[in-house]
């Protein structure tokens, strides 16, 4: 990958867990020992203990991209290179912008072709070869993913909670708008499909992720065939907290 800049990634499990919480805790550990670090992009979406990280952080301004007469914030590559920090922070690395011209992870990716050291964030979902077994499993997919290779380029720290901590956390409203509780539980948020996006992570760190994602897809065969006749095309829940 870049020859200056190294690449961290948080992978989380699922939406919630903390791996954003993860990120500023090494941003600021970082700027305590001495580093210039930046917030290239966050999406703290109201947690008062994501927005207490921030906390003392030096924040770059986003970009605007027009789109179909709408404007978009996004991360600003070429800001958070000239801002001459040693570390960025760029949260939702599987992301594309509001135009579709450029994915996060390319913007990433000529930060650290720059020199400059980059700590990301992302779900297991959203890496490409686990997509479509995720998709086929939880009954949600996902458009944006990024190359496994671009990843496992760098270090990779997974990010994971017990199923039945994070569906306490959801249920107190730590990760959704109280509207969206009921159906984040009966949904994308099962219990096995929990441990079964756990059990994919684990096996793409350790290389399995296809032989282990088949496994899964042929127990969960019957569950999977009465969702899709009971509620086929199952989206994510409005307002969700990822």
């Amino acid at each position: 990958m870049a020859e200056g800049g190294s690449l961290r990634t948080y992978l989380g499990t699922a939406p919630g867990v903390g791996k954003t919480f993860a990120m500023l805790a090494e941003g600021r550990r970082r700027a305590e020992n001495g580093q210039r670090v930046v917030v290239g992009w966050i999406d703290s979406h109201g947690r008062v203990e994501t927005s207490r990280q921030l906390s003392g952080l030096e924040v770059i301004a986003p970009r605007t991209v027009a789109y179909r007469g709408a404007l978009f914030a996004d991360f600003d590559a070429s800001a958070a290179i000239a801002s001459g920090a040693d570390v960025v922070l760029v949260d939702e690395l599987a992301h594309a912008a509001a135009d579709r011209t450029r994915q996060r992870w390319e913007d990433v990716a000529d930060v650290l072709r720059a020199g400059l050291d980059v700590v990301t964030t992302m779900n297991v979902a959203h890496l490409r070869s686990v997509r479509d077994y995720a998709a086929r499993i939880t009954g949600v997919g996902s458009v944006a993913c990024v190359p496994d290779e671009f990843v496992r380029s760098g270090e990779v720290v997974l990010v994971d909670l017990p199923a039945d901590a994070l569906r306490r956390r959801i249920a107190s409203g730590a990760v959704y708008s109280a509207g969206q509780v009921g159906g984040a539980l009966a949904d994308y948020f099962r219990a096995a499909n929990l441990r079964a996006l756990s059990e994919l992570a684990r096996a793409w760190i350790a290389g399995t992720a296809e032989a282990v994602g088949e496994n899964l897809l042929a127990a969960d065969w019957p569950n999977r065939r009465h969702r899709r006749s009971s509620s086929p095309g199952i989206p994510a829940p409005a307002g969700a907290r990822w």
